[in-house]
């Protein structure tokens, strides 16, 4: 599967491998991910005989973590069911996903090949996956969790193409490197791993940060040599956003267009200002009813407050204690934080939260009409950077929170956080709201690293806001 990926990718990780015998140790969202995957697993093992016995009427010899062995293959399959007296086998996988994607068609394209190569005759090809459309009942039963879909034409469709994909990989690992070229960049672009380690002197603001840069043009930019953003000639067709960004690289100079700006705000920013920031859990095994496997269950909130001109922010904030703690505590919290029914509602990529917001009106009828409110009058300080109002070079290309505050705001920084992103926020509250996870004490110690996190990014915004003023302010 790495091999599909990335071919240089995966010689680069058995050099790595063969030259050390460290090998570097998962992070915790790693972590996070292979316990839902062995959550699944395990639920499967517990969910698949009585599954098997209900369709077929019949006790059937099924084992798992089945493995299948030749001189060149190995592969360990999660269920097999068969007769082991003429070796004729059906060959279930079992995936997190919410669905069959096609990576998994290869996945069991491959063991179907091994299996056969070792003698055996597979007859079907099942998918064991969540199911997206569960929710807890009164009484939680996971089993209903699961579904399963049979694979079995759709892995005879690309059948003959996996063993000389198979040879090609086998030839990688044991020392055949890839070809090496720029032009061989995966969706990462110039940022691939596998890139960077044969052409270490690639610019951090290269040609793939370029704002919607089509592959054509990207390719043309390589073939004329062109790595910098800085070295792409006058004469190449650009976007207008396209061409502002070389500009800027090339001048060093922030591009700051302060009418726009100061239009943006005053037509846009009505008193009391409340810059929001959500955090959200999404979990395989859903924690409340109503929610989902993968749901953006909401676990805090930070919120500054500015009530009006010359006022200082106010901050106030929530997080959920416990797993089973109802969100509507949060959305009840917030709501008796922003009572005005006006005033604008700051954020920094209202994608998130305005999907939140209308999430929350039909999970909680109650709250319909606030959160909908909340929607009516949302702000996305973001993009007075995405839209091009405000560029330059030190963002390298991005717009996010991350990129921007640094370049403003020096003096604020993520780095100094024990909890410096989303993904690391949930599940380190997974964790602190587990049992036996943690001590109290590192419970208590978590609680406070979460709020950290979550009150920097809206004060960030704060105080982004305030150094947008000040430049208007030393510009009349």
């Amino acid at each position: 599967m790495q091999y599909l990926t990335c071919p240089g990718e995966l010689y680069l990780a058995f050099q790595q491998r063969a030259e050390s015998a460290e090998q570097e140790a998962p992070s915790l969202e790693m972590l996070h991910i292979f316990e839902q995957g062995n959550l699944i697993d395990n639920l499967a093992q517990d969910w698949f005989p009585f599954y098997w016995q209900q369709q077929n009427n019949q006790l059937s010899n099924i084992s798992f973590q089945m493995v299948a062995e030749t001189a060149d293959y190995f592969v360990k399959a999660d269920i097999v069911v068969g007769d082991n007296s003429d070796k004729s086998i059906h060959l279930i996988e079992v995936k997190a996903a919410t669905g069959v994607k096609d990576e998994h068609i290869f996945d069991l394209a491959f063991q179907r090949m091994v299996f056969e190569k070792a003698g055996f005759q597979v007859e079907n090809i099942l998918l064991v996956h969540v199911n997206r459309e569960y929710r807890i009942e009164e009484e939680t039963d996971y089993s209903k969790l699961l579904s399963i879909e049979d694979c079995t034409e759709r892995v005879a469709t690309i059948f003959p193409t996996i063993e000389p994909i198979a040879r090609e990989a086998l030839a990688c690992i044991n020392g055949q490197q890839p070809p090496i070229s720029l032009f061989s960049t995966c969706g990462a672009k110039l940022d691939c791993t596998h890139i960077r380690t044969h052409f270490p002197d690639i610019p951090n603001y290269h040609i793939g940060k370029l704002a919607n840069l089509r592959s054509k043009k990207y390719q043309q930019l390589l073939e004329q040599g062109i790595l910098d953003i800085k070295n792409i000639p006058a004469d190449f067709p650009l976007s207008a956003k396209q061409r502002l960004q070389v500009e800027v690289a090339q001048k060093q100079q922030a591009s700051i267009q302060h009418q726009a700006i100061r239009d943006v705000l005053e037509q846009r920013l009505v008193y009391p200002l409340y810059f929001l920031d959500y955090e959200s859990f999404p979990y395989v095994m859903p924690c409340q009813t109503q929610y989902g496997p993968y749901s953006q269950m909401l676990i805090q909130y930070s919120l500054h407050t500015i009530s009006e001109v010359g006022a200082k922010p106010v901050h106030t904030e929530y997080l959920l204690n416990a797993k089973t703690e109802p969100v509507e505590n949060l959305v009840h919290q917030l709501q008796q934080e922003i009572t005005s029914t006006t005033g604008t509602v700051i954020v920094w990529h209202k994608a998130f939260e305005s999907t939140r917001h209308k999430e929350l009106a039909l999970l909680y009828p109650q709250f319909a009409n606030f959160v909908q409110s909340l929607n009516a009058r949302i702000f996305d300080l973001k993009e007075i950077f995405s839209k091009g109002l405000y560029v330059d070079a030190r963002f390298n290309g991005s717009a996010s929170l991350k990129a921007v505050l640094p370049v403003l705001c020096p003096e604020l920084s993520y780095h100094d956080l024990v909890i410096g992103n989303g993904i690391l926020a949930g599940v380190k509250w997974h964790h602190m709201t587990s049992e036996g996870k943690m001590t109290e004490e590192e419970q208590a110690i978590t609680r406070r690293d979460l709020l950290r996190y979550c009150e920097l990014d809206t004060w960030a915004m704060v105080r982004i806001w305030e150094e947008l003023k000040k430049i208007l302010d030393n510009t009349g």
